[in-house]
């Protein structure tokens, strides 16, 4: 009984590490959060109250006899820190296909600096000259031909800009852009006066044509042509006599307008129009 008491002693004892390494194991698979497949091995340890002078023990494995001896194996290697999981990444919106590209326009900003030609005549022939050039919807009110004819009107070039009232352009820029815009930009009035203040100089021939950059724009090919309901009876003395006129296109169901034109048959009379939407109700 006395031979076989160390046996027995480190038998436990190891039992008694093997289970705290385990459970070392396992506290650090659950800090984790992920399960691991490490394992370890303890070595028997003897214990340190066997006498050392005892009788040797016999391995109740079999596999010989001998004393206990303290273990030269190193220790068992901590486990490694378990892996952290990244955090998904947010995958990217998916393109509409219905979307509608955005085109960006750059604009250059004009800057009056004592060139006509430069700043100036490229206003005038873009955004003037097809309406009141020869022949034009407006040149019963205001006719320019030539560049010396904008220098005998300048004062009245500069009101007229100034107070917005010329190019006429109600359309609101809430909406979707309009093709033809013949309204000015900020920078363009300040030019237009700037050039008009420093007296209207010219740096080219003051017979020079001002000649438009488009014609006046219109439809080519109408649907449908229509005629108001009473001819308009007001006077000529009266200048900028608003007259409203209806005009019915009797559309069917589901029809749509995709352009009109105001044709006047006496341009020197009527020089321009506002179209608006009635609806049925009213």
């Amino acid at each position: 009984m006395v031979g076989t008491l160390p046996a027995v002693l480190l038998r436990r004892r190891s039992r008694l590490l093997a289970a705290v390494m385990a459970l070392a194991l396992l506290v650090a698979a659950c800090a984790g959060d992920e399960p691991t497949t490490d394992t370890a091995s303890v070595a028997p340890v003897a214990d340190e109250s066997a006498d050392e002078s005892g009788p040797e023990s016999t391995d109740d494995s079999g596999g010989g006899s001998g004393g206990a001896e303290p273990s030269t194996e190193p220790e068992p290697a901590p486990p490694p820190p378990a892996p952290t999981e990244s955090p998904e990444a947010t995958p990217a919106p998916a393109e509409d296909p219905t979307a509608q590209p955005v085109i960006e326009t750059i604009v250059e900003t004009v800057t009056y600096g004592d060139d006509f030609a430069a700043s100036i005549q490229p206003i005038i022939t873009e955004k003037c000259a097809n309406c009141h050039g020869a022949g034009g919807p407006g040149a019963a009110h205001w006719q320019i031909t030539t560049a010396q004819d904008l220098v005998d009107t300048h004062a009245l070039v500069r009101r007229a800009v100034e107070s917005d009232f010329m190019p006429p352009w109600p359309a609101s820029d809430a909406s979707v852009a309009f093709r033809d815009n013949r309204d000015l930009r900020p920078d363009q009035v300040a030019a237009i006066v700037a050039w008009s203040e420093a007296g209207a100089p010219l740096d080219v021939d003051p017979a020079t044509p001002i000649e438009a950059t488009d014609p006046v724009v219109g439809l080519t090919d109408p649907d449908l042509v229509l005629t108001p309901t009473r001819p308009y009876a007001g006077s000529p003395n009266t200048v900028d006599d608003y007259r409203c006129q209806i005009y019915d296109p009797q559309l069917p169901d589901g029809g749509w307008i995709t352009g009109y034109e105001f044709v006047p048959d006496r341009t020197a009379v009527v020089h321009h129009t506002i179209g608006y939407v009635i609806d049925q109700g009213r």
